[in-house]
């Protein structure tokens, strides 16, 4: 499920948004009218697409405040809407812009840009990265290994704390840490026998993973979350 967060106060605006959004049974819509509350909600759910409207007066203040962390900064999964034609916007923060629309706009190109981001979101890149490492994709081992690397991406100091990592997983699977530490287990067990294998293609990611050494947990998570939050990179 794709989480989108659109801020707005202008309430018709928001209600064509959210008619034409609703066209996609994939996308979760949240809403905020203030900029507090967006701020407090974009934090809390972190949305795959941010939808903010200039009509929010304190939108620049909004965007700088959540581009102080060094993965948000870098984070494009933002659409700015002009709430008046011809507006001055300046925007000290550009890499998270992902679009602008300005007024005059279709309804429609802003949810054709929205089905277009959502097929980049972390989940997309993250079933790519399990792809291109002969791990499965859907599986018990590796949806707990998603989660911890989803965990990664926005908390990146729990990369360096594995215990708490796995604590928090665990919590979210209603299991053990020990559960956890088995499920890396299994899902490097895929990765690591693949990797030493000669005839297959060399991605990029491979090449952070020395021959004839297993893949440690804390490695796997360092190494994937750099890739996955830096969109230049191909996998």
């Amino acid at each position: 499920m794709v989480k989108v967060l659109i801020a707005t106060q202008n309430c018709e605006e928001k209600t064509k948004l959210c008619q034409y959004l609703a066209n996609d049974n994939n996308l979760k819509i949240f809403e905020s009218n203030n900029g507090f509350s967006a701020i407090e909600y974009y934090n809390k759910i972190k949305p795959d697409i941010f939808i903010i409207d200039t009509n929010l007066k304190n939108y620049i203040t909004i965007l700088d405040k959540l581009s102080y962390s060094r993965n948000e900064k870098n984070n494009c999964n933002t659409i700015l809407i002009s709430s008046t034609p011809n507006e001055n916007i300046k925007i000290s923060n550009i890499s998270k812009l992902y679009k602008t629309f300005y007024q005059p706009f279709e309804y429609e190109d802003v949810f054709d840009t929205v089905e277009e981001m959502s097929q980049f979101t972390l989940d997309k890149k993250i079933d790519t990265l399990f792809l291109k490492t002969n791990i499965p994709v859907k599986s018990p081992a590796s949806e707990k290994v998603r989660d911890a690397i989803i965990k990664c991406c926005h908390q990146p100091e729990l990369i360096y704390d594995i215990d708490t990592l796995y604590t928090l997983v665990s919590k979210d699977f209603k299991t053990t840490k020990g559960g956890i530490r088995s499920s890396f287990r299994t899902t490097l067990k895929s990765l690591n026998s693949f990797k030493e294998k000669d005839n297959i293609p060399k991605f990029s990611i491979l090449n952070f993973f020395e021959k004839n050494e297993d893949v440690t947990p804390k490695r796997f998570l360092e190494v994937s979350s750099n890739y996955l939050l830096n969109s230049k990179n191909n996998i």
